[in-house]
């Protein structure tokens, strides 16, 4: 009996009406699209006013963008039903208005950042933070030590994976204090 019942459930069409009123498989329905929109201000809140694919905006100033995110960016995830994308401006609910010059903004599904003018869709969650650097670092070869005075001066030959500036050791560049160098300090003795 349960067999059949499945069997049965297989073969059962049902349709719903879709946001123009034209009937819709309702696996469609339930794959319906969203986007979550990230967009990078310094406005205390924002307003998302949008417009779906074939649809109308929203009422003036638009949905709230009060989703939980980090510092310097606002979040709204929206369920966009079949539509594909929207058009979108930003507001801060107080006349301050981002419309790309105009232009607004097109979005697709997915997540999508917005930040100085710049769509980025199927982007990266801007607030997740990089992992930290876990690998060791390899041990330096060469290390000297010489006696000048009352200063004992450092050097080595570098590991060789450091990636990005070296970094300089020492005092500011004010002339007080041993001299800057890449690789190799001095400390005065005690």
């Amino acid at each position: 009996m349960r067999s059949s019942l499945r069997r049965a459930l297989r073969l059962l069409t049902v349709t719903v009406l879709g946001l123009a009123g034209v009937a819709v498989p309702l696996s469609a329905a339930l794959a319906a699209n969203s986007v979550t929109v990230y967009y990078a201000t310094t406005w205390t809140g924002a307003n998302l006013h949008y417009q779906p694919t074939g649809g109308t905006w929203t009422p003036v100033p638009g949905v709230t963008m009060d989703e939980t995110a980090c510092a310097g960016w606002k979040k709204k995830t929206l369920d966009l039903g079949t539509a594909t994308g929207l058009k979108a401006a930003f507001n801060n609910g107080s006349g301050a208005w981002d419309n790309n010059n105009g232009a607004d903004y097109a979005i697709g599904t997915g997540l999508t950042t917005v930040k100085d003018g710049v769509v980025r869709a199927n982007a990266t969650e801007p607030c997740t933070p990089e992992p930290p650097d876990t690998t060791a670092p390899s041990v330096p070869t060469g290390l000297t030590a010489t006696a000048e005075g009352t200063t004992v001066k450092l050097s080595w030959n570098e590991a060789g994976e450091l990636p990005g500036p070296r970094p300089e050791y020492g005092p500011p560049a004010s002339g007080c204090g041993p001299p800057r160098s890449p690789w190799t300090t001095a400390w005065p003795s005690p």
